[in-house]
């Protein structure tokens, strides 16, 4: 499922026992790299992120091809990203 602007999704990371939106993720769009016209979602935290803090940014970026990844990982298995709402 491509993702589109606006809409809101949670990384397999997400505790919903932990803190209120922690690893959950609004889309601000796709874009494209210039040199190797790899497609990448534009993505923002809706958590405080300190590592953005960090390096001083605002948003995260990965390649459309990493976005419906299936994970498995410290016993998880399913997608990375889950689509909450539209």
């Amino acid at each position: 499922m491509r993702p589109q602007k606006g809409e809101i999704w949670m990384h397999y990371k997400h505790d919903s026992n932990g803190p209120e939106n922690n690893f959950t993720y609004e889309i601000v769009g796709l874009t494209v790299h210039t040199e190797t016209e790899d497609i990448l979602v534009c993505y923002k935290p809706l958590y405080e992120s300190v590592y953005l803090q960090e390096k001083d940014v605002g948003y995260f970026v990965r390649p459309i091809s990493m976005w419906d990844d299936h994970v498995e990982k410290n016993g998880y298995s399913g997608s990375r990203f889950k689509k909450l709402q539209k």
